[in-house]
């Protein structure tokens, strides 16, 4: 864990990080029915965020709230609390919609709305208008080149990401336990690969592994996938393993996918 909150808190530097709206499941307490609220959103559209520092679930006292037209659509994850506390220090935090993921047939709801939370330092902002310096140029070269990089990095973990997607939504939950779980293997298969920590491109391949729905077939070919590499491999065991030992009991779901896992291992010979 000491790992997970070395990775979790961003410096607040003028730049966007990925999130997502906690709480869609729930009836928002101005009895908005958040899921099928959220299902009219769009990419682009921008929310409010609210400090709630009374709010008597919030340990730390940093909740902060999701609206739109005045409905309230949940929380900010309680594990990006820096939100809160770039808020208290004046920061400006803007926040808009950046994919949904629905689910269900006739009645169709939002399961998921990952956000982009854009951060600015205001002192910077004001300093910057009134000295009115020149806009610096992009550097094109240099934009092609992280997006190479961050394309690879998604490469590297998206199957091992949909196995354990595939475990973490069995019993139609996602802990916080689940969440360290899945970005500690980020870290670790980026790692092995040579990358630096960055807790920017793991809050990004992380908010990515939030939206992913992965059906039984999708789950058998990434695991295959997975079992062709024997680092990747052992490593999406071990964050198997570790996930569902922390949910209690095994359940079909959990038990069918960890037999299958380690079918595929022990046919390319890693068990």
């Amino acid at each position: 864990m000491r790992l997970w909150a070395a990775i979790s808190l961003p410096d607040l530097r003028t730049r966007s990080y990925p999130s997502w709206i906690a709480g869609l499941r729930y009836t928002g307490p101005d009895g908005t029915n958040r899921g099928k609220y959220c299902k009219g959103l769009r990419p682009g559209t921008v929310l409010s965020l609210v400090r709630e520092p009374d709010n008597p679930h919030s340990e730390s006292g940093l909740a902060v709230a999701v609206k739109h037209s005045g409905r309230h659509l949940g929380y900010i994850p309680n594990r990006h609390h820096w939100v809160g506390k770039a808020m208290d220090e004046g920061k400006v935090v803007d926040c808009a919609v950046d994919r949904i993921e629905t689910t269900g047939w006739f009645f169709v709801r939002a399961r998921f709305v990952g956000l982009t939370l854009t951060v600015a330092n205001p002192t910077r902002e004001r300093a910057a208008s009134v000295i009115k310096e020149p806009k610096p140029k992009r550097d094109k070269v240099a934009e092609a080149r992280e997006k190479e990089r961050e394309r690879r990095a998604s490469d590297l973990c998206i199957d091992g990401l949909r196995v354990l997607a595939h475990i973490a939504r069995s019993d139609d939950d996602l802990s916080a336990e689940e969440l360290a779980v899945q970005a500690e293997y980020i870290f670790l298969r980026l790692h092995s690969a040579g990358y630096e920590r960055d807790a920017f491109l793991i809050e990004k391949l992380l908010g990515t592994a939030q939206g992913l729905i992965v059906p039984r077939r999708a789950f058998v070919r990434a695991a295959n996938i997975v079992s062709k590499d024997k680092d990747n491999f052992a490593q999406v065991l071990n964050a198997t393993l570790r996930m569902v030992s922390r949910s209690g009991p095994f359940n079909e779901i959990e038990r069918t996918a960890l037999e299958k896992l380690q079918a595929a291992g022990r046919t390319n010979g890693w068990l």
